[in-house]
């Protein structure tokens, strides 16, 4: 008679479980490399996750790759997650997967870096148009209108990237005692950046700053600039500890940041939102701060 009772219990609490495990909402939060810089983006999607009661998955490739990036979207949509938050590194090879997901009823939405013209819902992030010109601008304060640059674009086919770095040319097109000597790319990764780096500073060993668009290039300059001992300028974007560090030694003169700690909190707010049908604005932008020796103890009082 127990087993009975005990087989029935069972079977009337399948049911429940099964319609438990459907009405969690599960959404994939996918880099386009698993990168420091976006460790604070996964505390923020995991702490708005915890409030709402949505299960969240971070993922991406261990460098950066698009092949690799394709195929772990591609892995979240045969699972069947509910919702999609993509940093987009290519945006030709990768819209047509983000349209198939959109098809098979995933809400997505890009943060970070874009893909416009595909189906996504919405983007959260830094407008890049105006970083861009932030980054020039803080240029123009550092070095006045004459000077010689090295870029570390990362990677050329990220739109965040390529907006940042058009922005920036085009403000300083009325300034033409100012040259670009050489524009590089690290693809995002700390060694290679490094290597490129070194390669431009033997090649034009006379610039006057430089300036790094990704999160690589900080960490790198660093590296760099403390190996060589020099003593030039250097504007970059993001706040890792080694930037950090190296606004407090004085070995870079800013950092333009990003909120990508709210970028997470938001990418999970909005999806929820999405899900239960509510409607969702196309673009939701974000600051940028420019961080120097003079207010950096404000912000990051723990690098004093």
């Amino acid at each position: 008679m127990r087993m009975k009772c005990m087989a029935l219990f069972i079977f009337l609490l399948i049911p429940l479980i099964s319609l438990t495990a459907k009405d969690n909402k599960s959404i994939a939060i996918l880099y386009p490399v698993l990168h420091p810089f976006f460790r604070e983006t996964s505390a923020g999607a995991r702490i708005e996750a915890r409030n709402l009661g949505i299960e969240v998955i971070i993922d991406g490739p261990e460098n950066s790759n698009v092949e690799d990036q394709l195929m772990i979207l591609e892995k979240y949509i045969s699972e069947g997650v509910d919702g999609i938050a993509i940093s987009v590194s290519d945006p030709e090879i990768l819209i047509p997967t983000i349209n198939k997901a959109v098809q098979h009823d995933i809400k997505v939405l890009c943060f970070d870096s874009d893909a416009p013209g595909s189906q996504r819902l919405s983007y959260i992030g830094t407008q890049n148009t105006n970083a861009g010109v932030h980054i020039a601008q803080a240029v123009l304060t550092q070095i006045g209108e004459r000077g010689s640059v090295l870029i570390n674009l990362g990677s050329s086919n990220q739109a965040n990237l390529q907006e940042r770095y058009h922005a920036f040319t085009s403000y300083l097109e009325v300034y033409p005692e100012i040259q670009i000597k050489s524009v590089f790319g690290g693809h995002g990764d700390y060694e290679d950046t490094v290597l490129q780096l070194e390669k431009a500073i033997e090649e034009s060993p006379e610039f006057d700053i430089f300036v790094g668009f990704d999160a690589a290039s900080g960490p790198a300059a660093v590296s760099v600039w403390r190996t060589r001992g020099l003593k030039k300028d250097i504007i970059v974007f993001d706040d890792q500890k080694e930037v950090l560090e190296g606004i407090r030694d004085g070995i870079i003169s800013s950092a333009i940041v990003q909120e990508q700690k709210l970028w997470g909190e938001l990418i999970v707010r909005t999806l929820s939102k999405a899900l239960d049908g509510e409607s969702i604005p196309e673009f939701i932008y974000t600051d940028t701060n420019q961080i120097t020796l003079k207010n950096y103890s404000y912000y990051y009082p723990e690098f004093r």
